[in-house]
């Protein structure tokens, strides 16, 4: 698998109209981001998992004074079908949780309580205690009731991938939030729709999560596609296929 950083030269696209799915983009804010991360940004979520814990009588634990013992994060995309795609992992947040002392989990229970989420550009959550999420496979969904980008249908060896991380120990704002932007080749995908990717490090940032999207180029407009997550399996930040479920 290779990669490369991506540079546009904004200037060759003047006369070009740019779409994501079938909105149309405003190209002069291709002058302040780069092209792709303004056509893709309407759909990037901050998903936020709270949990509490129960200890052996039943009594909920939570700390810091707040209604959860503790939290973790990752990115979510919405979809064209209205729901809001994200890995399963997240709903695991005592597994990514480095301040949960493993005697404490031992003797308690825990269990998640309210998920938090919010576009790129809202400010505040929504928040909902949500229980029904099939959390058998790496890939899950909620419905979000919006419309989003197109998904997949066909494995590609190509994509472009967005990576957010940040130095924050609780990262609940994009403004707290950096991306980095690479293009993928000869990626490889097995019979679990996962690819291996070079390790991405960040100085001492935590990555947060990504995605990768496919591109389409055609006369006057370029199309993307959400093509699969960056996500943690057993230790190692892959690739995993929104198609293959």
């Amino acid at each position: 698998m290779k990669f490369r950083y991506i540079s546009f030269f904004l200037l060759l696209f003047s006369s070009i109209s740019i779409f994501s799915q079938d909105n149309q983009t405003d190209f002069s804010l291709f002058l302040k981001e780069n092209l792709e991360f303004t056509a893709l940004k309407p759909f990037f979520y901050l998903i936020r998992q709270e949990y509490v814990l129960f200890d052996e009588s039943g009594k909920q634990k939570t700390r810091g004074g707040n209604d959860f013992y503790g939290k973790t994060y990752t990115i979510g995309i919405l979809a064209e079908d209205s729901r809001l795609w994200f890995p399963t992992y997240v709903r695991f947040p005592w597994e990514f949780d480095n301040t949960l002392e493993s005697r404490i989990l031992k003797s308690s229970k825990p269990e998640c309580s309210f998920m938090n989420f919010k576009s790129l550009d809202d400010k505040d959550y929504f928040k909902s205690k949500i229980q029904e999420i099939d959390e058998r496979k790496l890939l899950t969904c909620i419905l979000a009731g919006k419309y989003g980008i197109i998904r997949e249908d066909s494995l590609r060896n190509n994509g472009t991938l967005i990576v957010f991380y940040s130095s924050a120990a609780s990262p609940d704002d994009f403004t707290g939030i950096s991306h980095s932007i690479m293009f993928l080749e000869d990626l490889t995908w097995n019979s679990d729709g996962i690819a291996e990717t070079e390790d991405f490090h960040f100085g001492n940032d935590k990555i947060i999560g990504g995605a990768l999207f496919s591109r389409y180029l055609r006369p006057g407009a370029i199309t993307w596609k959400l093509s699969g997550f960056y996500l943690p399996v057993k230790g190692k930040w892959v690739l995993k296929s929104i198609i293959k479920q």
